[in-house]
């Protein structure tokens, strides 16, 4: 059987106590845990990463719709989403958490595996 598939999900952009690099830093490392725990990780932090240094046409909203689109393709009775540290600070994150409820994929927060990411096969969905 392939990989489930884990969507990364947290805050990207910068706030008053932590930089756009630590957060993509911070997706960085549960998105190696991930691969390394069994999981096939879909990091949007690291998709795009600076993205909007280069364009000034693309809005927020076109990002998320962007990650809305990809999410909208994970299969609820085998993939999953993963809730970043702070995923509450983001906009983007809680649409996506809300998206993915909405479509009954399984929800998983960091702050419940303390820098860590639950097994792929301890978690898995059956049919």
């Amino acid at each position: 059987m392939s990989r489930p598939l884990l969507y990364i999900s947290g805050p990207y952009t910068g706030n008053d106590t932590h930089s756009t690099e630590e957060n993509i830093e911070t997706a960085r490392q549960y998105s190696i845990l991930a691969w390394q725990n069994g999981w096939a990780a879909v990091t949007p932090h690291l998709n795009t990463a600076g993205f909007e240094k280069f364009t000034d046409s693309l809005t927020h909203g076109d990002w998320v719709d962007g990650y809305l689109a990809i999410l909208s393709r994970f299969n609820p009775s085998h993939d999953a989403i993963l809730m970043l540290p702070r995923w509450r600070e983001s906009e983007g994150a809680v649409t996506e958490l809300k998206h993915a409820l909405g479509r009954g994929i399984r929800v998983f927060y960091a702050i419940d595996f303390f820098m860590d990411v639950p097994d792929a096969e301890l978690f898995e969905l059956k049919p």
